[in-house]
């Protein structure tokens, strides 16, 4: 008998050592599951918070170019205004001589080219006045007693009011401003 409890004694170590080995390989094989999912799983949140890091990046990179873009436009403009702010200043203290009087007569005949009212009223600052009253003689228009506060040039205006032609030094300058504001910023991005 003691034979034959030894025999089912090693027949369930047996069997028990079977059954923890195939316990402990369940189990391993478990963990190694678990362990790849929580790796997969680490992955994906990696991969996704790399993308979201990305694209905050590439966000904060792109608006940060767009300020920088907006400030060298935003320098741009103001050194723009600045060259037709001193040019319109020098215009103002520019002499009173026969350059001078031909640019007004330009103005004017091109002024009172576009009026079709021959009894044109013509406005121009204090310091032209001579200048102009002189061309004028010359047309139908009359000068206006009025002196206006402009650098100089002149505003052209239909007897009735309904029409007028600016060719002030400023109308000017805005026209040359709007024209020529291309051709300066591309001399600009040259340098």
């Amino acid at each position: 008998m003691e034979q034959v409890f030894t025999e089912i004694k090693e027949s369930v170590e047996k069997e028990a050592k079977l059954l923890v080995s195939r316990a402990k390989r369940v189990a391993d094989r478990e963990i190694q599951h678990a362990k790849e999912n929580a790796e997969s799983i680490l992955a994906d949140n990696r991969e996704v918070t790399e993308k979201e890091a990305k694209l905050r990046s590439e966000r904060d990179i792109a608006r940060i170019k767009a300020d920088i873009r907006k400030q060298e436009l935003e320098q741009q403009q103001q050194f723009i205004q600045n060259i037709f702010d001193a040019a319109l200043q020098k215009l103002k203290n520019f002499p009173r001589d026969d350059k001078y009087a031909k640019w007004i007569k330009t103005l004017l005949d091109a002024g009172l080219s576009q009026i079709p009212d021959d009894n044109s009223v013509v406005f121009c600052n204090e310091k032209d006045n001579e200048i102009v009253k002189k061309l004028i003689s010359a047309t139908t228009a009359k000068l206006a007693e009025k002196h206006l506060q402009i650098s100089g040039g002149i505003i052209i205006k239909s007897n009735d009011g309904r029409l007028t032609i600016d060719c002030s030094a400023e109308a000017e300058m805005r026209r040359a401003k709007e024209e020529l504001r291309d051709e300066v910023l591309k001399k600009l991005d040259l340098d």
